[in-house]
């Protein structure tokens, strides 16, 4: 569900990921994209992948109370793939959104 926003924000650590991403979701001309364009792309074929299966796009759409924010941001934190983001993260509660 919050997949597209967290590519986003990883973007610029990521080098040429996005482009195979964009390839392999199907885009067509990913080689002659700049930088900006496949990410872009990538971000909208994953987008139209998670409308397609009704993926929800936001926390509050499924269901999750502005109360519940502070947790699930701490249990995200602390999971174990976080050391593996390719950018660093922190639980600061400006940037926690429904």
């Amino acid at each position: 569900m919050l997949f597209n926003s967290r590519i986003e924000i990883q973007c610029p650590a990521t080098g040429e990921k996005y482009r195979e991403i964009a390839r392999v979701m199907g885009v067509p001309n990913v080689d002659a994209m700049d930088e900006a364009a496949y990410r872009q792309a990538a971000i909208d074929v994953i987008q139209k992948l998670a409308d397609d299966v009704g993926i929800p796009k936001s926390l509050s759409e499924a269901g999750v109370k502005r109360e519940d924010i502070p947790f699930l941001a701490e249990s995200a934190f602390n999971d174990a793939c976080t050391p593996g983001n390719p950018r660093d993260v922190s639980l600061r509660r400006n940037h926690w959104h429904l």
